[in-house]
């Protein structure tokens, strides 16, 4: 399972050149050129990460922009920051939405009910907005936490895999 996902990141990070020499990109080229942003390394994957997850979780729209430019000036990697941001998608985000809500609803007190017809309402919408906004603050968060924990232990059960193949692969 692991092994086509990190085909397409290599095959992506292998056409960095041709993305270089775009002509939009050009003003960041010299910058787009930083080994860490293309080479999955243990720091550039870690930092790549919780980047995007905590990008998918707070930026409604435009996310993958979003988290290759703020990739850029954290030096993560990004094509893994980009896909990370794919956690949300049109059949996972009415779900959480109403995690959202429900997370910035349990802090913030007198919160109004939420219900499928208040997202219809105009005027019920800006007292919606506050508890959506802060749970999603608070999901990007933990999010960003588990999975800095979750790629950091994948990271390091990889590494003791691969040392210990290497342990038993060496002649008596």
């Amino acid at each position: 399972m692991i092994e086509p996902i990190r085909r397409a990141v290599n095959r992506i990070a292998e056409e960095r050149e041709a993305l270089l020499g775009h002509g939009l990109l050009r003003p960041v080229a010299g910058r787009l050129s930083h080994p860490s942003l293309w080479h999955v390394s243990r720091r550039s994957a870690m930092r790549a990460v919780p980047l995007g997850l905590i990008i998918a979780f707070t930026v409604p729209l435009g996310q993958v922009i979003v988290a290759a430019f703020a990739a850029l000036y954290v030096r993560a990697h990004i094509p893994i920051a980009a896909a990370i941001t794919f956690v949300t998608n049109p059949l996972t985000l009415p779900f959480i939405y109403y995690a959202a809500y429900r997370a910035g609803a349990a802090i913030l007190p007198g919160s109004p009910a939420f219900s499928p017809a208040a997202l219809t309402d105009p005027l019920a919408l800006p007292a919606l907005a506050l508890p959506i906004l802060l749970g999603f603050a608070m999901i990007g968060l933990a999010a960003a936490s588990i999975g800095y924990l979750g790629a950091s232990l994948w990271w390091r059960t990889r590494l003791a895999q691969r040392w210990r193949r290497r342990k038993s692969a060496r002649p008596a």
